[in-house]
């Protein structure tokens, strides 16, 4: 498992500002900013609800809040439980959570529907029958695969949102414009 702010210091190293810690411990003011952004995040909250209503208080009337999380609870895995997720999420259970925190769902839809298949024979079937694959299998699911790699890429970008399945979700959600965030 990577360190969980290898993200940060990738971006420091790079000279991007960086901050390492929660949402929470920021102490941001009531409706400061214009969009939140959450990506491959939330699975990791022990507390998906405070997390969530959080992004709700900071973000401002009409702002908006981006996010991608893995999905297909039929895909958990030996990966998931070693990247510390709770949840694998579905269309529905993800409209539910940005609907329950007051959020109006603009977008929501599925993408690497193609990594789906791999997916289920390289790390889910044989989570179900109690193997433990020796070694990594991420640097094979990496892989750009050259030419078909390619071509795989552009008809990923092509199915985002107009295919049923895939193993992660996006969803861009707004904040109602009428909305007053109240820290309670």
């Amino acid at each position: 498992m990577s360190h969980p702010w290898g993200g940060a210091a990738i971006a420091a190293q790079r000279g991007v500002v960086s901050i390492q810690g929660t949402l929470q411990s920021l102490n941001l003011p009531d409706s400061c900013l214009a969009g939140v952004g959450a990506f491959d995040v939330l699975e990791h909250a022990t507390n998906r609800q405070e997390s969530m209503q959080e992004i709700v208080r900071v973000l401002r009337p009409g702002g908006h809040f981006i996010v991608t999380v893995p999905a297909l609870q039929i895909l958990w895995s030996h990966a998931d439980v070693d990247a510390r997720h709770f949840i694998r999420y579905s269309r529905r259970t993800l409209r539910n959570e940005l609907e329950m925190c007051g959020l109006e769902v603009l977008s929501l839809g599925y993408f690497f529907a193609l990594i789906v298949p791999p997916l289920l024979l390289i790390r889910a079937l044989p989570y179900r029958l109690g193997l433990r694959v020796r070694g990594s299998n991420n640097a094979t699911l990496r892989a750009s695969g050259g030419l078909f790699g390619k071509l795989a890429g552009r008809i990923e970008v092509a199915l985002v949102g107009h295919v049923p399945f895939g193993s992660s979700l996006i969803a861009v959600a707004r904040k109602p414009a009428h909305s007053v965030s109240v820290r309670g």
